[in-house]
């Protein structure tokens, strides 16, 4: 009994202070639940197109490999990185990702971008990540958020991404 208070009271001083997260807007045209992706990406990985970076350092490698959904049917579907422009399998799907972006932030064109989106550098620990769900050239859902995360905290970016991701995509 002590050992799971002293676990829940550790675990609950670490993620007390490690980021800081808004979720500014969330649009959609179509509900699209984990359940969605649980059942169509469960043995293949959801194609994520990224532009920008969190912090100095940061690849796309990295950004694809800590990003899950939230607890829930979709926790375990994973993220393939692609380049803009790469051709996309299945129902042309893919998750467009843009951190820091630098002009037009809106779903209109999120989704036509067949090079890399304009960005600016990170400054520190802050930064703004576009999420939108791309279907071809047609956006299906978009969300806008505001982190400050520690550089190189790949915890709190896991934990920031899954707070938008979740609002994103409710599990019902």
């Amino acid at each position: 009994m002590v050992r799971s208070c002293l676990a829940v009271l550790c675990l609950t001083v670490l993620l007390a202070g490690c980021d800081d997260a808004t979720v500014r807007f969330v649009g959609r045209r179509v509900l699209v639940t984990q359940e969605y992706f649980a059942q169509n990406y469960a043995a293949a990985a959801l194609a994520i197109e990224i532009h920008g970076v969190p912090w100095e350092g940061a690849t796309d490698g990295e950004i694809a490999g800590t990003l899950r959904m939230p607890q829930g049917p979709a926790h375990d579907v994973r993220f393939r990185p692609i380049s803009p422009g790469d051709p996309v399998v299945g129902d042309n799907e893919r998750l467009v990702l843009l951190f820091n972006p630098a002009g037009d932030t809106g779903q209109a064109n999120a989704c036509k971008a067949n090079q890399q989106r304009p960005t600016q550098p990170p400054t520190g620990s802050e930064f703004v990540v576009v999420v939108t769900l791309c279907r071809s050239e047609d956006w299906i859902v978009h969300g806008v958020m505001e982190a400050d995360v520690e550089t190189n905290d790949w915890l709190g970016y896991f934990l920031t991404m899954e707070t938008l991701l979740g609002r994103m995509f409710p599990a019902k």
